[in-house]
């Protein structure tokens, strides 16, 4: 039998890219570490001895970023393994990231457009995180819950544009997303909300529909 300990083996360390909006901004949040080596960085910590990678998640989140993530599960969006990222040893991190209600999340956000300079390669967990949400928010009425249901489409196009970073046409969003969609009901019937004008009807999201979709939302031209 191969001996595996006699096998030079890396630190394994969990990092976590917590994006939430703020100001209808895609916010990620950032830590301040007064440890070598000091800098900005994401939650993150090294997997301890027996120790399974979702409870170092969540270990991390909580004893760094004081975040529950609740039912939430991170999802993995990368291997990062470049020789040399971490100054003090040989160590591989799984990039994960996790999107959560402005409520959830305290601590210091900047938007994700506006990182300041991060540790490590967590810049990089940042991008791929951000990759993967947008391309969730291009095909599915708020896959990851920002909102709180019901909710109208109005308020749901304003998530789905501060996600993508961008304004989006009212019409076509409709279309795409009302089959999502399922009438928030009391009563026997649609319920509506008024802000001062015509009342707008409200929506939740409806059951997970596995159609494959790979058109962009179409975007308002720039004028």
């Amino acid at each position: 039998m191969t001996d595996l300990a006699s096998f030079p083996r890396p630190n394994v360390a969990v990092d976590v890219a917590v994006l939430t909006l703020k100001a209808m901004q895609l916010h990620a949040l950032v830590l301040e570490r007064a440890d070598d080596p000091a800098g900005m960085a994401l939650p993150g910590r090294f997997v301890r001895q027996g120790e399974s990678v979702v409870d170092a998640l969540s270990a991390a989140l909580r004893t760094k970023a004081a975040v529950d993530v609740g039912e939430r599960r991170p999802e993995l969006v990368g291997v990062f393994d470049a020789p040399g990222r971490d100054p003090r040893g040989w160590t591989v991190s799984l990039g994960h990231a996790v999107v959560l209600p402005t409520r959830q999340v305290q601590g210091r956000t900047v938007p994700v457009g506006e990182l300041p300079e991060l540790l490590f390669d967590h810049a990089a967990i940042v991008e791929e995180a951000v990759r993967r949400v947008r391309l969730r928010y291009e095909l599915r009425p708020d896959p990851d819950g920002i909102l709180t249901d019901p909710f109208t489409l109005a308020e749901l196009r304003e998530v789905h544009q501060a996600v993508l970073g961008e304004p989006l046409q009212r019409d076509s969003f409709r279309r795409r997303m009302e089959p999502l969609l399922l009438p928030h009901v009391q009563g026997g019937r649609q319920t509506s909300r008024s802000s001062g004008g015509r009342p707008a009807r409200t929506w939740t999201v409806a059951g997970v529909d596995e159609t494959p979709r790979h058109v962009r939302l179409p975007r308002l031209e720039s004028r």
